[in-house]
């Protein structure tokens, strides 16, 4: 048992893999991770994200589980705890160049000296005819020049017979067009933040958005070899489950797991819909999209009273502060009922899945919603207390200055966080 030196190691930038608004660090998963887990154990992420617990866990030599319902969030997970050779990673490398000089030719035809304003129905790619997605939301927020790239990129993608390098391409393809500003395969400005703007751009050139992706790609290459020679020597068992959260908890064996590490969704502040279904229309067209009504922390709840009688109920120590929010909007309190009685379920699923004596951590922080700050901390602490758990403890950890996990605007924080809690508990005996 033991932890990575990060100062020893070279960084791994798994961030700039693909950007995701909210994810924590990987010294304190890997710190976490090595003090309440042994070589060959099994950890769990029931909202894996950025796939940074699912990283370090693998790292240091235990399996681990990863649940989102997310599709992008599983995207990233499947690319960075799938192993790769040398080999592989260059054969992946060589296919998509050669295929990258065809794309920038048939660009430069289409549009000659830079010209993207041009909007183009189809185009032939290798004898193919290829056909632009006419999407509503394609035309909206993609420039043509955009629109070409990217279709051309997903039928190269589609044709290629390995399914984790599909997966490469497809993250490369997201992680391009979910980038900061101005690099990004978009008109959207500030898509990285979940809050995308539209600001037209006129006479893109065909270089500088094929750089962009090229960027992506390469990001994602370079963190593989590293996390391939970093790992080289680990036989683990990584799994990657897309779903909602407490459905797939009930799935999983019973007392199969050694330890449980989340950040869990904040309280109406992070839109990751609204940011992923950029990716989703080029990479999963005929999916069903994502909505806030999916996600833990942006449903609306409902106005029954069985689940505000419920929620008083569950939390009585937290009744007095959630009151506070109740006087100045009846909707966020419902929503905020909601999403207690959704952690309520995750914890019961953990509870069932996490074996006797084990510890769980959860990584979060209070938002503000109203003028009212909510009190996620303590509500997470009190609901842990009440199901199967004891030993809870809560530990407020500094957040350092190039580490701040949220730019300013987010809803719920004033400007930059600084500081963030570790909940810790242990499951009580069956």
């Amino acid at each position: 048992m033991g932890t990575l030196d990060f100062t020893n190691l070279p960084r791994l930038r798994t961030r700039r893999v693909h950007a995701y608004a909210a994810s924590f660090t990987d010294e304190l998963a890997n710190e976490l991770i090595s003090s309440y887990t042994n070589e060959g154990e099994v950890c769990l992420d029931p909202f894996s994200g950025a796939a940074t617990s699912l990283i370090q866990a693998c790292l240091l030599n235990r399996s681990a589980i990863g649940i989102d319902i997310d599709p992008v969030a599983c995207l990233i997970a499947r690319v960075v705890t799938t192993p790769y050779s040398a080999k592989e990673i260059d054969e992946i490398y060589e296919k998509v160049t050669k295929q990258l000089d065809e794309i920038k030719l048939v660009l430069k035809n289409l549009f000659p000296n830079d010209r993207s304003n041009i909007a183009v129905d189809s185009f032939s790619l290798n004898g193919v005819n290829i056909s632009i997605p006419q999407d509503d939301n394609i035309r909206y927020w993609f420039a043509p020049i955009q629109r070409v790239l990217l279709a051309a990129l997903v039928y190269v993608s589609n044709n290629v017979d390995i399914p984790k390098q599909k997966d490469i391409i497809d993250l490369s393809v997201s992680s391009a067009i979910v980038h900061k500003w101005p690099h990004t395969l978009s008109y959207a400005r500030d898509i990285d933040h979940s809050r995308p703007h539209r600001v037209l751009r006129d006479n893109l050139s065909v270089d500088s958005q094929i750089q962009i992706f090229y960027r992506a790609l390469g990001n994602i290459l370079r963190t593989l070899r590293k996390l391939n020679k970093l790992a080289a020597a680990y036989n683990v068992d990584m799994k990657v489950i897309e779903g909602d959260s407490a459905e797939v908890l009930t799935k999983l064996d019973p007392a199969s797991v050694h330890y449980v590490i989340t950040s869990p969704p904040y309280f109406n502040a992070i839109d990751y819909p609204r940011a992923h279904k950029f990716s989703m229309w080029w990479l999963w067209p005929q999916r069903d999209q994502l909505t806030r009504q999916m996600y833990i922390g942006l449903k609306p709840g409902n106005t029954s009273k069985y689940l505000v009688r419920f929620i008083s109920n569950l939390v009585p120590e937290n009744a007095k502060s959630l009151a506070l929010l109740e006087e100045i909007s009846r909707p966020t309190y419902i929503a905020l009922c909601q999403y207690i009685k959704d952690l309520n379920s995750i914890i019961n699923g953990i509870a069932r899945v996490l074996k006797p004596g084990r510890n769980l951590s959860f990584i979060l922080a209070n938002n503000t919603i109203k003028g009212v700050e909510v009190p996620v901390v303590d509500i997470t602490a009190e609901l842990l207390k009440g199901k199967r758990f004891h030993s809870v403890s809560v530990e407020k950890r500094s957040i350092m200055p190039n580490r701040r996990r949220y730019p300013f605007g987010i809803r719920g924080f004033k400007g930059l966080m600084e500081s963030e809690y570790i909940v810790n508990a242990v499951s009580n005996k069956q």
